[in-house]
């Protein structure tokens, strides 16, 4: 392969992360920005425990279930954030001494959907993380591509 080559696919692969990070980070941030605009409803933490499981050695998460009514219809959800649930033992148990049974919550429920609910909608701050790499990246791809320019053409040995 020459080398003109194996810059440009170095140059595309940059760009492509550059993309998938920055986007991928952009549209976790607007999930929770839209989630945080949700009207809220009290609720009731009615289980708090901590799961394990067998995939993977030490993975554990929490499972809180909550109540709350929404134009006098009652629901029933678990679902704490848009975060995957899968944590380390650590973790699962500072969720649920936040989260005990009996404690009153305020729950952001989805307008067009009131089953949808989250407990949280605080975005995580590897959605800032995404977004600031992508950027990283796409600057990195911008210099190489700059510098791949200004570099003088090598004469071929044919």
């Amino acid at each position: 392969m020459k080398e003109k080559s194996k810059t440009r696919v170095g140059f595309l692969v940059l760009v492509a992360l550059a993309i998938l990070s920055f986007f991928g980070g952009w549209v976790r941030g607007r999930t929770y920005a839209r989630a945080r605009s949700w009207p809220t409803a009290p609720g009731m933490i009615v289980e708090s425990s901590i799961e394990s499981g067998t995939a993977m050695q030490g993975e554990s998460w929490a499972e809180i279930r909550y109540t709350y009514s929404v134009a006098g219809v009652e629901h029933t959800s678990s679902k704490i954030s848009y975060m995957g649930a899968r944590a380390s033992p650590i973790y699962a148990l500072q969720i649920v001494e936040e989260f005990p049974v009996g404690q009153e919550v305020l729950i952001h429920y989805d307008p067009r959907s009131p089953l949808h609910a989250l407990l949280d909608t605080g975005a995580p701050v590897e959605t800032f993380v995404f977004v600031c790499a992508g950027i990283f990246l796409g600057l990195v791809a911008l210099i190489l591509f700059g510098l791949s320019l200004l570099r003088p053409a090598r004469p071929s040995h044919s």
